[in-house]
């Protein structure tokens, strides 16, 4: 029997199969053994040379039918069509077909093959790799999972091991009708057949298979995932993909997708977890419980704690190696009850008047006057009741510093009038002298910053009080045991 080039074979494709599948097939081995994915390795280029050519030949509808009728004699058929043509006529002489053929395939039929028709059958092909994705949950990325897997895949005919005969079986030649010789009517001569080589029988096509020398079946495959896997990362496992016909396998490679978790973000080797924190906690500092991948741990949280505040718990997140693991970063997320029971409505009700120092100072706080500057010199003047030059002065003397806007325009803010007001005051009420009047302003700065300082560490008590009568639920009044204030001002 002589050689022949299977185009199928190389391909890795049934003779059926669809011009998608072909490609498909095609642009995975050409992937798999392009020259610049192999550099140096010379059965790789003429296993790819040999790839490029199969499917010229199959992706071309002419070619794949001439190929499908006349095998690897396809291109001396195409050459004769070019020569000759498709319309010969029996009685054309040489402008029509030659003794006698009713047609032009005819023709090449008889010339080539001696009337009858090569038979391929077998399996021939390479181990080839395959892809497939598994998806899993993030808890088996970051512990590792061992899965079960079910594959339908080609494997070699347990029947025939490939061959896509049966040896032991033999049947009439049907090429030759059993003489074992065919004649070539062209030439008037006879010649070995070669499809029985001569002996006039051939090995039946097997029945399993249908002569392709290969079977889908379906393999359970059983695959370790190692921890801190991430998302499209492969897995190789050696061995599990497609037999060849030397009876060695390709790879199968897993392609890790990571399904979303309910409450882990992953970026990178790093998680993000969102945690509830209770108001009074986040207000006066505490602690509260995180998740972790193994389990909960209790974190500190500092007094006066925002919303969205992160949290770097080192060595929580995903799996490294060598003991090594990424961060886990908690954000706070600060929790306000919707309802509130008896204690907690107390609790409410006290809290107002507690976080400040009494109504006055509140409301003195809420009048305060604005800094965002607005008023020209002249209107600054006007409003204060002061001559524009004083308040040139009063500047050079750094009593008031307006806000500068370019080389010469100055901007006044309604808190720098109501300090020209007291300025004026000293000066015109009290006979206080310019100096004076500093040191007097820069007292009541600094009074002012220890009522401020005060009222926050007296809040920060009263909402102490506050949790721990919640806490313990005492039956106290809690405005009884709130600490009041009296701010200090310019008058004592």
């Amino acid at each position: 029997m002589r050689d022949y080039k299977d185009y199928y074979a190389i391909l890795g494709v049934p003779r059926n199969a669809t011009e998608k599948e072909i490609k498909a097939a095609y642009r995975k081995l050409a992937r798999q053994y392009h020259p610049d994915v192999n550099p140096g390795d010379k059965e790789a280029e003429e296993k790819f040379k040999e790839i490029n050519e199969a499917y010229q030949v199959l992706s071309d509808p002419e070619k794949r039918a001439a190929y499908d009728r006349y095998g690897e004699q396809w291109q001396a058929y195409q050459r004769m069509r070019e020569q000759y043509g498709e319309g010969f006529q029996p009685e054309g002489g040489f402008g029509g077909m030659p003794f006698g053929f009713e047609s032009f395939a005819d023709f090449i039929e008889q010339l080539l093959r001696g009337g009858g028709g090569f038979r391929a059958t077998g399996f021939h092909a390479p181990p080839r790799d395959i892809e497939q994705t598994i998806e899993i949950d993030l808890q088996d990325a970051i512990h590792g999972a061992t899965r079960t897997l079910q594959l339908n895949l080609e494997e070699v005919c347990p029947r025939c091991g490939g061959l896509g005969e049966l040896r032991d079986h033999q049947q009439t030649c049907p090429a030759c009708g059993g003489r074992g010789r065919k004649r070539f009517s062209l030439l008037g001569v006879e010649m070995p057949c070669d499809e029985c080589e001569g002996t006039g029988r051939v090995s039946a096509l097997c029945p399993t298979c249908g002569g392709s020398g290969v079977v889908r079946r379906t393999r359970t495959i059983t695959v370790k995932i190692p921890p801190g896997v991430a998302e499209g990362q492969r897995l190789r496992l050696a061995g599990e993909g497609l037999p060849g016909s030397n009876g060695q396998r390709g790879d199968l490679y897993l392609r890790i997708k990571i399904k979303p978790d309910a409450r882990f973000e992953r970026k990178g080797n790093d998680l993000y977890v969102d945690v509830d924190v209770d108001y009074l906690t986040a207000i006066l500092g505490g602690e509260v419980s995180v998740p972790t991948p193994n389990g909960t741990v209790t974190m500190k949280v500092p007094p006066g704690t925002q919303s969205g505040t992160r949290f770097r718990l080192a060595g929580k997140g995903i799996p490294l190696g060598q003991g090594k693991r990424g961060d886990l970063y908690a954000r706070a997320r600060i929790v306000v009850p919707r309802s509130l029971t008896p204690a907690r409505t107390r609790t409410a009700g006290a809290t107002a008047p507690a976080a400040s120092t009494g109504g006055e100072s509140v409301k003195n706080r809420k009048n305060a006057p604005s800094t965002e500057p607005v008023y020209l010199i002249s209107v600054a003047a006007r409003m204060s009741g002061l001559h524009p030059q004083t308040l040139r002065l009063y500047e050079r003397l750094g009593l008031i510093k307006p806000h500068r806007v370019g080389r010469s325009k100055r901007l006044y803010s309604e808190a720098d009038i109501e300090r020209l007001r007291r300025i004026q005051h000293f000066t015109q009420e009290l006979g206080v002298n310019l100096a004076g009047v500093d040191i007097i302003l820069r007292l009541l700065e600094r009074m002012e910053q220890i009522n401020r300082e005060v009222e926050e560490i007296i809040e920060q008590t009263n909402a102490r009080i506050l949790q721990l009568i919640e806490e313990y639920n005492l039956p106290v009044d809690p405005n009884t045991l709130l600490i009041r204030y009296e701010r200090l001002d310019e008058e004592g």
